[in-house]
């Protein structure tokens, strides 16, 4: 959500169109507790006419490293809620999500 804030948008509005979850792909690769202090980045990519892929990447920091914790992916596709259907994402989303 904050990433899509960021690039002043929201999942119910990106240029005109909703946004919905298809898919996702989680990845641990270490272990995290309670306390622990995390970094989180999000990118976009793999754009397609109907939608983008988001990835994320958490980690923690040990001994002043920052050591990955989990890889994650998300298929986002454009959507139109009142229409109920998948519809194609508009040209601005591409070049606004990549800057």
């Amino acid at each position: 959500m904050q990433f899509l804030r960021h690039h002043d948008y929201t999942e119910l509005d990106m240029g005109g169109v909703g946004l919905i979850m298809a898919d996702t792909n989680i990845e641990f690769k270490n272990e995290l507790f309670y306390g622990e202090a995390l970094r989180a980045s999000v990118a976009a990519s793999e754009f397609s006419r109907i939608g983008f892929d988001l990835f994320y990447k958490l980690e923690k920091e040990v001994e002043e490293k920052w050591i990955p914790v989990v890889y994650a992916r998300t298929g986002m596709v454009c959507y139109s809620y009142s229409a109920k259907k998948v519809v194609s994402m508009p040209k601005e989303i591409c070049t606004k999500l990549l800057s």
